[in-house]
């Protein structure tokens, strides 16, 4: 709240860019876990702040379609890493996948702190009880039981999927046989 979301959001994407192309470089477990890690780390920030430059850039009534949007396109960026990076990986080894994943990401970050501009901070909206009072979006969310379920839902089944997601591949090839690029379209 007290930074500019669009520089941290700069930056997350220039450490996640880096990391990921570490992966490719790391010559030993260690270096590739640290590498993963500072993945990781890059990742952590892109929600929270892309969420908060979304609801402070579109009113109200079209924020479901801007989040809708900004996770779709993690949804499409996933589907390419796959096809993409399987046929890299699969053509000319697991290392080139990570090297060439890199550079995008650096791009996009550059890009962004030249043309994106800073949305002015949250603003206030008014409470049903009337009197001038506002809420903040925590309290808000906070208020709405079903909301907080829905959300600590989310964050549990987004842990699984993921943990799946990372194991998945390895278990078709190891038990059904199947290639790098196989994995990669299926």
């Amino acid at each position: 709240d007290r930074y500019s979301r669009k520089r941290m959001l700069s930056a997350a994407i220039a450490v996640w860019s880096l990391a990921t192309m570490t992966c490719g470089l790391a010559s030993s477990f260690v270096g590739l876990i640290l590498s993963r890690a500072a993945v990781g780390i890059g990742e952590a920030v892109i929600i929270p702040a892309g969420t908060s430059i979304i609801s402070d850039q579109y009113p109200l009534e079209k924020r479901p379609m801007g989040t809708a949007i900004f996770y779709g396109g993690g949804m499409v960026g996933l589907l390419l890493a796959f096809l993409i990076g399987s046929w890299i990986g699969a053509e000319h080894g697991w290392r080139a996948a990570f090297l060439v994943a890199g550079p995008p990401g650096l791009i996009l970050a550059a890009l962004m702190l030249i043309f994106c501009p800073e949305p002015v901070r949250e603003r206030e909206i008014p409470s049903k009880t009337g009197g001038g009072e506002r809420v903040r979006s925590f309290a808000l969310i906070g208020q709405n039981k079903p909301l907080v379920w829905l959300l600590a839902a989310g964050a549990f089944s987004t842990f699984t999927s993921i943990g799946v997601m990372q194991w998945l591949p390895l278990f078709f090839m190891r038990s059904h046989g199947m290639s790098m690029g196989e994995i990669g379209v299926l």
